[in-house]
């Protein structure tokens, strides 16, 4: 399985040099709906509500969660009041109809919780949980 950017790992598998891939929904949906490739899943625990006709990993490898993400970070230290006024600003950016279909056509499905605090503790886990994995199979970064 090779966890390629989505613009180099359908190609591969169109062209037959890879069996597998991780790729985002945005980026090989195309492919699937003519037949070229086959999703076997979507790599979170729920199924996507973009596709919800794609199974969920999870069915086969029960804690597997590895949703692609995106976040708007700032400076450490930076004042609560403005981060709060940040995340009310994205909370109604997000809401508008124009942004919310951009975001479908890029497969992206906003998260449950944006607020600060809860992504602050998911990318502390994150950290905590691909760490631990990375540690577990002895890879290093070169």
């Amino acid at each position: 399985m090779y966890p390629l950017g989505e613009r180099v790992s359908p190609f591969l598998r169109l062209w037959g040099q890879v069996q597998m891939a991780m790729s985002a929904l945005s980026g090989i949906a195309q492919y699937e709906k003519a037949g070229m490739i086959k999703i076997l899943g979507a790599n979170t625990i729920v199924r996507s509500a973009l596709a919800p006709e794609i199974p969920s990993m999870s069915t086969v490898a029960p804690n597997l969660d590895f949703p692609g993400q995106a976040a708007l970070l700032g400076p450490a230290g930076m004042p609560g009041d403005v981060v709060e006024k940040l995340a009310r600003a994205l909370d109604e950016a997000d809401k508008a109809p124009e942004v919310v279909a951009a975001l479908k056509t890029l497969g992206v499905e906003p998260a449950a919780s944006r607020a600060p605090d809860a992504l602050a503790q998911r990318i502390q886990s994150d950290r905590v949980k691909y760490g631990t994995l990375i540690k577990s199979m002895g890879l290093v970064l070169e």
